[in-house]
């Protein structure tokens, strides 16, 4: 729990917290990105 504490707290704590959400920000854009380029790559249907 001191963890935890500390991340919310401390001015490295919430540094790491916010790296932490743009890690997932930026993941969650490149994985829609990708799924995207797929799409439009995928040849046509019948």
């Amino acid at each position: 729990m001191d963890a935890l504490k500390e991340l919310f707290t401390t001015w490295i704590g919430l540094l790491s917290l916010g790296t932490i959400i743009g890690i997932f920000a930026i993941a969650g854009f490149l994985l829609r990105w990708v799924l995207k380029k797929i799409d439009e790559s995928a040849p046509p249907a019948h």
